[in-house]
Parts: structure tokens; C-alpha cells; sequence
């Protein structure tokens, strides 16, 4: 798998991003901001500003996730994959080891928007089981590019087809269990819940290297976590939200890191049932972060 995932790197398109990220070195210990009590109508307006779903439902990796930086210094890169697996690790995300298949992959680009194109053209692979809509917002021109694959599966994690298939090829270990359509069987039902999850096998994130001038390394890591992790989207503008997945909107001042209720999203996601309605997700995502932030303020 790691070689595909190089080969892309190496297809000419993509170079180091030189004096981008500051240099800091971010340790493992995840500190937030914004530790004030978030009221449950706030927390559930964020929710609806920042969520997407998959035919109803939230959409989580259920495999240990491995993220990739490329196109960076090798230092920098390491430090930045450091930083996601450690907002991963703190969420309650899956993790791979030192040797996992890449599922996560981020490439910083000298032109993002020119290197989405050859990418589509040249490793189609990377696009497989995308919708038309989400292929056009991940052609977008701007200075991110972000996509995911997610894959419907049934109460046993079996999936009827690999979308998706860079993410892990089915079989292989760390690859998504798929079977044919015959074995997506359901076995029961429920009111309450579906009879299906929705399983992210791989994402996607292209940076423009202009864009992440002024950016700190930190920064760069928690909003691809967020990106990637729980599939989260920048609010919409002018909405009030302090979240670091305002980092690359136009005249805004992100915060330093992620913040208390970015945190507190990225757990609730791994918190709710995976077979659960998307409603009742996003009622447990909004709990979970007006919980948190009660207990960090203090206010019990």
C-alpha cells in the first residue's frame, strides 16, 4: 500500500513547502482552548455548523488510522503526524503502529489546485466511490482540498464493496472488511437505530504551501484532524464559532490549537453508537461538549 501512496508523492506535482509551518514542536499532551461552560443550544448550533453525514448517519473510521505527511521537511512532517495521532489517541480513535498503511494522507502543495487535477487524472484510485457532488467540492479551486471515502456497512463492520480501495485492500491486514452484496445480511432491527454504519476508510487533505505560511505545525495537525477524524467541515462564514476550522477562512484570526468544543466534537463523534440516527448522534456529539465543558470550567 505504501508504495502508492509515494508514487503519487513523487509524480512531479508535488514540492517541499520551504519556510511554511512555524517551527514548534508540539508535545503529546493535548491542552485546548476556550475552557468556559458551552451551553447544550451552543454546542448543538456547532454541531449543525461544522457536521456531515453519510446517508444519515456521522461517519468515523472504525480501522486504526494512520496518517501520512508528505511534501513537507521529513521533521516537520513527523511532528505534525505526531500531533494527529495524539488528537486521534485523546478522542478514542483507533490507532495503527509504526509500520501501518497509510489511510490518512496530507499533502502540502506549491499548487493544491493544479495537483488535485493530476491527481484525479493519475491515481483515480484515490476518488473511487465518491458521489459526483463530492468530487466536485474536492475539485473546488482554494487553498485546502479535503475528501473522504466512507463505506456503508452492515451490524458485523461488513461492508458489500472496497470504496476506496488505497485506503487498505480488502483482506489484507489493516485493510476495511468487505465481502459481496450477499453478506450484507441484517440480522436485526431496531427503532432506535439503523441496521447500518457509515465507516470512513480513507481521507484526503491538499494544502496550497501559500496557505499555510503564518500557520503554526500545531495548528496545520488539529485541522486536519478535524478534517479527517470526524469529517468536519468549516462553518459557514460569518458564523460564530471558535474552532480551529476557521484556520485557512479569509480574515478570520484562528485560535492557536484546537479548542474545547473542536476537542470535545472529535470525542462525542467515537462516543456515539455507530449504528445510531444522525439525529441522535448529533444529540450525543452536543451532550458530549456541553459536558466537557462543564467539567473543565469547573462548573458542576
Amino acid at each position: 500500500m505504501r508504495s502508492g501512496w509515494f508514487g503519487l508523492a513523487v509524480a512531479g506535482s508535488v514540492f517541499l513547502a520551504s519556510g511554511g509551518a512555524a517551527q514548534e514542536t508540539p508535545g503529546d499532551d493535548i491542552t485546548v482552548t476556550g475552557q468556559r461552560e458551552v451551553p447544550r443550544a451552543e454546542a448543538s448550533r456547532f454541531v449543525r455548523d461544522v457536521a456531515t453525514t453519510v446517508d444519515g448517519q456521522f461517519a468515523r473510521f472504525h480501522e486504526p488510522v494512520c496518517p501520512m505527511v508528505i511534501g513537507i521537511p521529513e521533521n516537520y512532517a513527523e511532528v505534525v503526524t505526531a500531533r494527529v495521532r495524539a488528537v486521534a489517541r485523546d478522542a478514542g480513535v483507533p490507532l495503527g503502529g509504526s509500520n501501518c498503511a497509510p489511510n490518512i494522507l496530507v499533502i502540502v502543495a506549491n499548487d493544491a489546485d493544479q495537483l488535485v487535477k493530476s491527481m484525479r487524472k493519475d491515481a483515480p484510485g484515490l476518488f473511487r466511490g465518491l458521489e459526483l457532488d463530492d468530487i466536485r467540492k474536492a475539485m473546488r479551486e482554494g487553498p485546502v482540498h479535503v475528501w473522504s471515502t466512507v463505506e456503508t456497512r452492515n451490524e458485523d463492520r461488513v461492508g458489500a464493496s472496497a470504496k476506496g480501495s488505497d485506503g487498505g485492500t480488502p483482506g489484507a491486514p489493516g485493510g476495511p472488511p468487505t465481502a459481496g452484496a450477499s453478506s450484507m445480511l441484517v440480522r436485526k432491527a431496531s427503532i432506535l437505530e439503523l441496521s447500518t454504519m457509515q465507516a470512513a476508510v480513507q481521507s484526503v487533505v491538499v494544502i496550497d504551501d501559500d496557505a499555510v505560511l503564518g500557520k503554526t505545525l500545531t495548528q496545520v495537525a488539529d485541522y486536519v484532524a478535524m478534517r479527517t477524524l470526524a469529517g468536519a467541515r468549516p462553518p459557514k462564514v460569518g458564523a460564530k464559532s471558535d474552532t480551529i476550522l476557521t484556520l485557512f477562512e479569509p480574515g478570520v484570526t484562528a485560535p492557536p490549537g484546537l479548542t474545547l468544543i473542536d476537542a470535545s466534537y472529535l470525542k462525542g463523534v467515537y462516543d456515539t453508537r455507530p449504528q445510531g440516527k444522525g439525529v441522535s448522534q448529533a444529540s450525543t456529539i452536543a451532550r458530549t461538549i456541553t459536558e466537557d465543558s462543564r467539567e473543565r470550567s469547573g462548573m458542576r
